[in-house]
């Protein structure tokens, strides 16, 4: 048995290593699949405006899937659509989006 300048600390074992592996492979694969838009719209621009629509901003995130992507092939535009919205509310939610007053657009829930 060796013994540890850390007390009573246990090794660590497979299944930690395995996680760390895990998250390492995880970050290299998003790293390749994701790719930094080449093109944000005006009206999406924040250092000209500091307020958008929020259907704008989901049509610009859906549109980072162009038909050929290996995603369009899983999912429909309309899955898309969702998937963007869910995120822009988890956004409003953690306090990274805000939505503004406007006569015309639902409030939300609270």
């Amino acid at each position: 048995r060796r013994h540890s300048s850390y007390g009573d600390v246990p090794p660590l074992d497979g299944n930690v290593l395995r996680k760390v592996a895990s998250l390492t492979l995880d970050k290299a694969t998003i790293d390749s699949k994701v790719n930094r838009p080449k093109f944000v719209p005006e009206k999406l621009d924040f250092s000209l405006y500091e307020k958008f629509e929020g259907q704008m901003l989901i049509h610009w995130l859906c549109s980072a899937f162009p038909d050929d992507h290996y995603l369009r092939f899983l999912l429909s535009k309309q899955d898309l659509k969702i998937l963007a919205a869910q995120f822009c509310t988890n956004l409003l939610a953690a306090g990274v989006l805000r939505q503004i007053e406007d006569e015309n657009a639902p409030l939300a829930s609270e």
